[in-house]
């Protein structure tokens, strides 16, 4: 009997390991995430700030050209 409930002690801790990495995981996802969001404003930000100037230099037709 002591086998089994040493078995089951070790199959808990193995779980419980495995909840922690998976929540571990999630948790990196999230903010990997978020940075790809705060990313993407920041690349929304210059655009909205250097394209009307390459358009009002004649140069916006350039960019999309090198």
């Amino acid at each position: 009997m002591a086998r089994y409930e040493s078995k089951i002690k070790e199959l808990r801790d193995m779980i419980d390991d495995a909840l922690k990495e998976k929540t571990r995981v999630n948790m990196d996802a999230k903010a990997a995430l978020a940075e790809r969001d705060n990313q993407r404003a920041r690349v929304c930000i210059l655009e909205l700030i250097f394209f009307p100037l390459l358009i009002s230099q004649n140069r916006f037709r350039g960019v999309f050209l090198q």
